[in-house]
């Protein structure tokens, strides 16, 4: 190329058949236009720094990203009526980028189309010192001794790291260089999309390696028209196995409970690849990391709230983690972003779009896709009442979370229970028997509340608590002195989780019934009253045959239930994108809220859990068809 061209449109991008080429070609084109390092930035909006246009301009022959390129003909060669240059040059580097990622082992692939900013980690030092260098040859004379002490002090720092490390500095991001990362007490918070800028499949520990491989991997295929693209983040509580149970006892890597998460990623990723097959903007999913107990949902929603612009094109939120006041904090934080949200386990009454659930006004744009707490108090009571057996019932709730913040799943419980609407009061008065507790006292509590029971006891046991305590319970209503009357305990959807194997319910000389009410057991939803069980038969086949996930990854119901949500979104975003007289256009956060609020009458989602609505004040489920009690054993 001749590096006389004087108007950066005379530039042909179709040109260009090496990364070398298209680099030369991206410095010609800041040239023609009068751009320069320091000029991109600012233009940009700040989306890009002096860094990122140095590393991808300079003479090299891995692709670009796809950030820097987009943002800097978006900047250098303003789109004219008419015309579609900025997609020439889009397209141009994603054939050469796909061109290197297919030539063999060690060459680059393809960068996340939102690839974060970060001047050191990740990079080689020098690389940072020469985007210094470039700066300081840039800056006015009267600016350059403040650059020149600058550039020391960054020398200082980035060349004590190299000598001592080998590699750049990585701070607190995860030993990436994405800020949207962080490092929090061996654990690892934030967003990534699964890509190697953002820590790779392994960047939240090897149990999610294999479905990050996958979301990554269809993240990649999503971005490869940046025209046609939207983000939608999974936000939730990526626990990790080792990292400690209830009261303090190690984890058991076999419990359900530990892969709870997993498994609703896996559930999403199914609903994300379903959707990408036929809708006309495909899904990016990325994960936002609040920590195993939600206390970091800051460095979770604080970085999805800057990405509903620029080119992260974020719509939508899903999963948003427990019950709890950290997940509360959270939707609140994105609901002030004007970022829909579909939660797919969160079950409390009032944790919805009302949020009466702490009294601080509505949360807009909040969904969900679980059966709440009220509506399967309901149907225990129906089948209580059916029984025609029992007459006292003792309630035991945890008051708080081991953050001890409160819980807000076991608050609903313990206030369903005596709700006189619900109609279960009538067996706690007749018992006369609360016990709260504080599950951070240990698990002595439990004991002397079992033993307690022996001098009135009553029929039923009503638990509004964590599954992560109910085996300790029902331990402890098995070893109490007076363990040879039976007694049933009633508890919440959170009990999918538990073991049905479990010793203390299967000893005849200690009987002990558990009936609860599942928001998606495998056993109902492929049963023949299931009118629906058809479209769960087909999620089976997607989840297991197509994607080759665990066949025991089902048995909970966290997968479908958070495929039920993905799906929503998915459905929602279809039909924000349709535009006048059959064309389609990027849908924004408002299209999409609006969207969500419309899945009612015959515009029902058809779900893995079934068909149902989205209440339009609410934003409750609506079931077609009411929630089953199960009993084990």
């Amino acid at each position: 190329m001749s590096p006389s061209v004087a108007d950066p449109r005379d530039i042909d991008p179709t040109c260009f058949t090496s990364n070398h080429a298209l680099r030369q070609g991206l410095r010609e084109l800041m040239k023609s236009s009068g751009n320069t390092l320091n000029s991109i930035p600012a233009k940009s909006g700040g989306r890009i720094g002096r860094t990122t246009v140095y590393v991808n301009t300079r003479k090299d022959d891995r692709p670009p990203s796809a950030l820097a390129v987009s943002e800097i003909v978006k900047v250098c060669l303003p789109v004219e009526e008419g015309d579609d240059r900025h997609g020439a040059w889009m397209t141009t580097r994603n054939q050469l980028a796909r061109s290197s990622s297919d030539s063999g082992p060690g060459q680059a692939s393809p960068v996340s189309q939102t690839e974060p900013e970060d001047p050191l980690p990740g990079r080689r030092w020098w690389d940072a010192v020469g985007a210094w260098w470039a700066g300081l040859l840039q800056a006015p004379p009267r600016r350059r001794p403040i650059a020149v002490t600058t550039l020391a002090v960054t020398l200082g720092a980035a060349g004590a790291g190299w000598l001592i490390t080998g590699h750049a500095p990585s701070g607190d991001h995860c030993g990436t260089r994405s800020r949207t990362l962080t490092a929090q007490g061996g654990e690892c918070v934030g967003v990534s999309d699964g890509s190697p800028g953002q820590g790779g499949a392994k960047v939240f520990g090897a149990e999610y390696e294999p479905v990050m491989a996958k979301i990554a991997a269809e993240n990649a295929r999503a971005i490869d028209n940046p025209e046609r693209y939207v983000t939608v983040a999974f936000v939730g509580p990526l626990r990790r196995p080792g990292g400690g149970g209830a009261f303090g006892s190690p984890v058991d890597p076999a419990d359900p409970t530990v892969s709870r998460t997993l498994q609703q990623l896996e559930g999403a990723h199914v609903a994300q690849v379903n959707a990408n097959r036929t809708g006309t903007f495909k899904i990016r999913l990325v994960v936002a990391n609040m920590g195993a107990d939600e206390t970091h949902w800051r460095q979770a929603t604080g970085p999805l709230t800057a990405m509903t612009s620029g080119d992260g094109h974020l719509v939508a939120a899903v999963g948003l983690g427990l019950s709890q006041q950290e997940s509360v904090d959270a939707a609140r934080a994105l609901a002030a972003a004007k970022i829909p949200m579909v939660a797919d386990i969160i079950t409390a009454d009032g944790f919805n779009a009302t949020g009466t659930i702490d009294g601080r006004g509505p949360i807009p744009g909040l969904v969900r896709t679980a059966t709440n707490v009220g509506t399967q108090l309901r149907a225990l009571e129906k089948y209580l009442a059916g029984q025609r057996r029992y007459k006292t019932a003792a309630l035991v709730w945890s008051q708080v979370t081991p953050n001890g913040t409160p819980d807000l799943y076991a608050r609903t419980l313990k206030d369903g229970f005596l709700d006189p609407r619900l109609g279960l009061k009538r067996y706690v008065d007749a018992g006369n028997l609360v016990f709260p507790f504080d599950p951070r006292s240990g698990e002595t509590v439990l004991t002397t509340i079992s033993n307690t029971l022996c001098g009135s006891q009553p029929q039923l046991v009503f638990y509004g608590g964590r599954q992560a305590y109910l085996p300790t319970l029902l331990q402890k209503l098995h070893d109490r002195p007076c363990h040879g009357i039976p007694v049933t305990v009633i508890a919440g959807s959170e009990t999918t989780g538990q073991r049905h194997n479990d010793p203390a319910l299967h000893d005849d000389q200690a009987p002990i019934t558990l009936i609860y009410c599942p928001l998606a057991d495998p056993g109902q939803l492929t049963g023949k009253n299931n009118p629906d069980r058809e479209l769960y038969q087909r999620f089976v086949t997607d989840f297991v045959h197509d994607q080759k996930f665990p066949q025991q990854h089902l048995g909970s119901g966290w997968a479908a239930l958070a495929h039920d949500a993905t799906l929503t979104t998915a459905d929602a975003i279809a039909q924000a994108s349709l535009g006048p007289n059959g064309t389609h256009q990027r849908p924004g956060t408002d299209a999409v809220r609006g969207q969500l609020f419309l899945r009612t009458g015959t515009n029902a989602v058809r779900g893995a859990t079934g068909i149902f609505r989205i209440d339009t004040t609410t934003g409750d489920r609506i079931n077609t068809h009411p929630p089953t009690p199960a009993q084990l054993p």
